[in-house]
């Protein structure tokens, strides 16, 4: 399974908001409870910055996105 997110702030590892990130494992929690653990998860993170920032993650999630599907076995 594929999931796609965005975000105002950078919740990344590293980051000093990482031990807010309630979005990933709470997703992970719901879909393990229904069988779903495979999961690969796309976060265009921060989008509340300056346009230029935002451009540049909304570039990188979507090459993320693309080399995910070419590597994908569906």
């Amino acid at each position: 399974m594929f999931c796609i997110s965005s975000r105002g702030n950078d919740y990344g590892a590293g980051s000093p908001m990482h031990q807010f990130d309630f979005q990933e494992p709470y997703l992970r929690g719901v879909f393990g409870m229904a069988g779903i653990h495979d999961i690969s998860f796309i976060t265009a993170q921060p989008m509340d910055y300056d346009p230029g920032i935002t451009q540049n993650v909304l570039d990188g999630a979507k090459a993320e996105a693309v080399l995910m599907a070419q590597n994908s076995d569906l």
